[in-house]
């Protein structure tokens, strides 16, 4: 299997299910008349990042990925995301940039080396490994992290919001 496979489709799938959250949590809070940037600058805890800006990491690393493995320039995003539509917008662009991934050069990579380099601290891993053990695990820490900030404020999620559409799967 190539890494397109199994990593293109699950960061659309769980970038979809972010933008269906933010849909439920637009709804939720002018129902019950709260602030957006209550949610908008809700955290686990006062050293972690904010809703939003899980929003923006979780959409960060697809991006991130992508542009490593294939040398492809990332899109544009706005400076501020100050809204529900404006992290929307983010998302959407994200998915609009992983549909639009050179395949060819993504799966090709996977055994050359990235440089992660920064600074003077060096590092390098193949595109496989990049992918796998810091890409993958990040972007899930991300969108593992908005679910659970806005559980932790009252939103009515599921495990099945969290999933969104699975792409494949049937009713018996």
């Amino acid at each position: 299997m190539q890494l397109s496979e199994v990593t293109l489709p699950v960061f659309t799938q769980m970038l979809g299910s972010m933008a269906a959250i933010i849909d439920k949590l637009a709804d939720h809070a002018g129902q019950r008349k709260i602030d957006p940037n209550a949610f908008l600058q809700a955290r686990l805890f006062p050293n972690m990042y904010s809703f939003a800006r899980q929003i923006k990491a979780l959409c960060d690393w697809p991006v991130l990925a992508i542009t490593h493995l294939t040398g492809c320039k990332g899109p544009a995003f706005a400076a501020e995301d100050l809204t529900f539509d404006d992290l929307k917008t983010r998302i959407k662009m994200t998915i609009e940039f992983v549909n639009a991934a050179d395949v060819a050069a993504y799966n090709a990579s996977q055994d050359r080396d990235i440089d992660l380099s920064q600074g003077t601290n060096k590092r390098i891993m193949t595109g496989r490994d990049y992918l796998i053990h810091r890409a993958l695990p990040q972007f899930f820490f991300h969108v593992t992290t908005a679910y659970a900030i806005l559980r932790s404020n009252g939103l009515d999620l599921s495990k099945a919001d969290y999933m969104g559409k699975v792409p494949g799967q049937r009713t018996a």
